[in-house]
């Protein structure tokens, strides 16, 4: 994800005029990018393509033409919920064009995966996770999900996903598929829903 922390800076793609080779003043003193400033893969672009290009009017000193940094990349940044009773974590993550982010996250699921094991009542629900997708994107994603030792002694499975986000998709462990949020809240397929 990324954390807001500028990296390096290099000119975006296609910007002209002063604010093609020059860094905005908050970026004057960080290094170029050069030819790969994420050694670990985790945004690769096309040789001298690592522009993030200009940002929007901001808080944070965009003005509309001038090329941003690149950040460092790191734990997600937003990790609160504000519905009750929910997990969740979230954050940016800024894919300059011609280039592919890959955006890897570990985490434990406190308790309970799923309803098998002697401790866990049998009208637990089993853990479900909900992914957001980001307006204008269309992404594949590979999800895998592996049970604790506990519960893989108690039959639990890995589980994975390969999809396609377009859409707020909801992966549920021990369903074959994602399901949109309107199947997993039991209205079935839109499509059904509009008739068509």
């Amino acid at each position: 994800f990324d954390t807001g922390v500028p990296l390096c800076w290099t000119p975006g793609l296609g910007v002209s005029g002063p604010t093609a080779t020059d860094p905005p003043p908050q970026f004057a003193n960080l290094p170029g990018c050069g030819s790969n400033p994420y050694p670990g893969r985790e945004l690769v672009c096309p040789r001298d393509g690592y522009g993030v290009g200009a940002m929007a009017f901001t808080v944070q000193g965009g003005d509309g033409k001038s090329s941003w940094a690149n950040d460092r990349v790191g734990r997600p940044p937003a990790t609160t919920s504000d519905v009750p009773g929910r997990a969740m974590f979230g954050g940016y993550v800024i894919v300059p064009r011609l280039c592919t982010a890959t955006v890897t996250l570990d985490y434990y699921v406190p308790n309970v995966v799923a309803p098998i094991a002697a401790d866990v009542p049998k009208t637990a629900s089993p853990y479900s996770l909900v992914v957001d997708r980001q307006g204008g994107t269309f992404y594949p994603m590979t999800l895998t999900i592996n049970p604790s030792p506990k519960m893989a002694s108690a039959g639990a499975k890995p589980m994975q996903y390969h999809l396609t986000v377009d859409t707020a998709r909801a992966i549920t462990y021990g369903k074959a598929d994602a399901l949109t949020l309107a199947e997993l809240f039991g209205m079935g397929r839109l499509s059904g829903l509009l008739g068509a």
